[in-house]
């Protein structure tokens, strides 16, 4: 008995030596069908070689786990330094056709000289746009304002700040009480 617990400790001591490791993302959603774009902030523990595949030090690999993410899963990496800036400095768009367009620009943030990815870009300071076809731009603030937002087919805004971490308290807006600035996105008291 004693020989089966020692054979089942010792496989798992892999999974047990790890360290515990929070990634931060932002899960964009985009429903063209239903006129829906979200984006939502969200942590996951110990993703091990989800994000930096079997060998830690290949930022390149990296890089492509990250896009795979982002393909698959609407996972995008924002101010973090695990992130990537794309070559092609490419902003992330969801065009909803009559029901509005949102775009995500970002700027270049470099990584500090380091072992992995020195001196890489990452993406920072994030800034949603959403734009009506009818109305122009309704919304242009910090995308990480939001712990989530949603926009649905050019009539609702619905959202809420990232100090309120379970969404307890939504904000509606109507369309027409849009548009929106950056400075009138504030929590009411």
């Amino acid at each position: 008995m004693i020989y089966k617990l020692q054979i089942i400790y010792l496989a798992l001591i892999p999974s047990l030596s790890q360290a515990d490791e929070l990634y931060n993302f932002v899960k964009i959603t985009c429903a063209k069908e239903m006129k829906m774009f979200q984006a939502e902030q969200i942590s996951v523990w110990n993703v091990n070689n989800a994000v930096w595949g079997s060998n830690p030090n290949d930022w390149d690999k990296h890089i492509i786990l990250l896009k795979k993410l982002e393909e698959k899963y609407g996972f995008y990496v924002f101010n973090e330094l695990y992130g990537y800036y794309p070559e092609t400095d490419e902003e992330i768009t969801c065009d909803l056709g009559e029901g509005g367009l949102i775009k995500i620009k970002s700027k270049q943030r470099l990584r500090p000289k380091g072992p992995v990815g020195s001196e890489k870009p990452v993406r920072s300071g994030p800034i949603i746009e959403i734009v009506s076809p009818k109305k122009g731009l309704l919304v242009s603030a910090p995308l990480l304002v939001f712990n989530k937002i949603q926009f649905s087919s050019n009539t609702v805004l619905d959202y809420c700040f990232s100090k309120n971490i379970q969404c307890k308290q939504w904000m509606f807006i109507k369309a027409e009480n849009l548009p929106l600035g950056i400075n009138e996105l504030k929590e009411k008291p």
